[in-house]
């Protein structure tokens, strides 16, 4: 979500989490989603460099 596709622009982080809180329960899985927006919450902006850190890894 956070990152662009050649069918749509990415995300900001803000839009993103409101977007998987929203679909909560339909979309995603309620207690993923409840842990994932609390290691979010506490990480900000930091977990996205972690993450691209470890899709970009040494592979």
């Amino acid at each position: 979500m956070t990152s662009t596709r050649v069918y749509r622009n990415k995300m900001d982080l803000e839009y993103a989490a409101n977007q998987i809180q929203k679909n909560r329960g339909t979309q995603f899985d309620p207690k993923i989603t409840n842990v994932f927006l609390k290691i979010l919450k506490k990480e900000g902006s930091d977990i996205l460099l972690h993450i691209e850190g470890v899709k970009n890894g040494p592979y």
